[in-house]
C-alpha cells in the first residue's frame, strides 16, 4: 500500500465494497474518502480520512469484515473495521488475527465468500 496514495488503493476499495455488501448500504462501494495518511504497525494498519471528502452520510460505530481476507505470509489472515463518525468514514483499521506480523504487503489477497 502506497503511503503516498491519497486516494483508496485497491485492497482499501475492496475493503469497502464487501463492507457495503455485509451492511446493505450499496453507497458506501461508490464512496473514495481522501486519505490522510497510513500507518503500518507490523500487525496491522491504519488509514485515516479527511472526513469531509466522502458522501453519502453512514450511521456512526464501527463497521467491521464479517468474513477473513487471507493474504499470503500470514497464515489466519487479516480482518478490517471502517470507524465512521459524524457520519463519514474517519479510519479503517486492517489487523492480522493472534499474534501474526503483516509487513503490509497486499499481494495475492482474497476476501472469503460470506
Amino acid at each position: 500500500m502506497p503511503p503516498g496514495q491519497l486516494t483508496l488503493n485497491e485492497f482499501e476499495a475492496a475493503i469497502f465494497r464487501r463492507l457495503a455488501e455485509d451492511y446493505a448500504v450499496p453507497a458506501l462501494a461508490e464512496v473514495s474518502p481522501h486519505v490522510l495518511s497510513r500507518k503500518f504497525t507490523g500487525v496491522g494498519c491504519f488509514t485515516d480520512f479527511d472526513p469531509r471528502s466522502a458522501l453519502p452520510k453512514l450511521s456512526d460505530g464501527p463497521m467491521s469484515l464479517r468474513a477473513p481476507i487471507s493474504v499470503p505470509g500470514v497464515p489466519n489472515g487479516l480482518s478490517a473495521t471502517l470507524f465512521v463518525k459524524a457520519g463519514y468514514p474517519e479510519c479503517l483499521e486492517v489487523y492480522a488475527f493472534g499474534e501474526e506480523l503483516w509487513n503490509g504487503s497486499t499481494d495475492g489477497f482474497s476476501i472469503a465468500s460470506a
